[in-house]
């Protein structure tokens, strides 16, 4: 297991698309706090064209920003409320873990590792570890971009730690759960561009707007597909709804769990194409 991760690994640090799409997530995160930031750069404008109301002025923007941010922490995970982090795994996944079937060398990867599941495995493995860095990397990119561009950031508490690292580790899970069923999806269609494709449209949302539509006339108006999907659920996840960590874990380790024995499943036993 030790010699096929380091031959992914080193797959990994050699591949073009690792640091790419990590560039583009960052570099758009940080435009984000940039834009997100040029309020309370307008609203220090606007304070210095009336020094006479200085104080009035202070207290409203106060309350207008503290309704929408109360502590650093509300401001670096409103980060991953989009789905730009879930669509760079997506995106990710399907690049490694459709490379050697498009590349057609799965063949004589399989012929060295003997037992297939360790790829399944390593692979899994390979893109937790891209998901974790995309995290620490957002967290450390919009605590810059907030520092330097924001003038409230250094000034407004900091928050709870535990709660924010509560969310931060639940929403790993999912994204990991995210990215064993993009695998899946991967190894069952052997089509890494179609397979792409597909993952992008059920990260936008589409594919849930279809469902949902569907499930109003057949099931309750009040049906929602998100809750029951780790994508969704993971969209939907909010820092200070932590009864709502426990059912997103269970629902991460069924999906994950399903995805990943599916996945050794079908590399198991279909035939290597030549």
């Amino acid at each position: 297991m030790s010699s096929v991760f380091k031959m992914e690994f080193f797959r990994l640090r050699k591949s073009k698309y690792t640091y790419l799409i990590m560039l583009i997530v960052l570099l758009l995160f940080f435009v984000g706090t940039i834009l997100d930031s040029s309020q309370s750069t307008a609203s220090t404008a606007v304070n210095e064209e009336n020094q006479n109301n200085f104080e009035l002025y202070t207290e409203n923007y106060n309350e207008d920003y503290s309704a929408a941010y109360s502590n650093k922490c509300e401001m670096l995970v409103s980060s991953f409320e989009g789905n730009i982090v879930a669509m760079s795994i997506l995106i990710f996944t399907g690049l490694f873990a459709g490379a050697y079937h498009a590349h057609r060398f799965d063949k004589n990867i399989i012929g060295l590792i003997g037992k297939r599941h360790r790829l399944v495995f390593v692979n899994l493995i390979i893109c937790a570890i891209y998901s974790l860095a995309v995290i620490c990397g957002t967290i450390v990119v919009s605590w810059i971009g907030y520092l330097l561009f924001n003038q409230n950031f250094a000034v407004i508490p900091f928050g709870n730690l535990s709660v924010m690292t509560g969310y931060l580790i639940t929403y790993y899970i999912l994204l990991v759960c995210v990215a064993a069923l993009m695998s899946c999806f991967v190894y069952a269609i052997r089509n890494q561009i179609l397979a792409i494709v597909l993952g992008l449209l059920y990260g936008s949302g589409i594919i849930y707007e279809f469902i949902d539509f569907a499930g109003k006339y057949l099931i309750s108006d009040t049906f929602s597909i998100k809750r029951y999907v780790p994508l969704g659920t993971l969209y939907d996840l909010s820092m200070y709804d932590q009864a709502e960590f426990v059912r997103a874990l269970v629902i991460a380790l069924i999906f994950g769990g399903c995805a990943l024995c599916l996945s050794v499943f079908i590399q198991n036993r279909r035939d290597v194409a030549t």
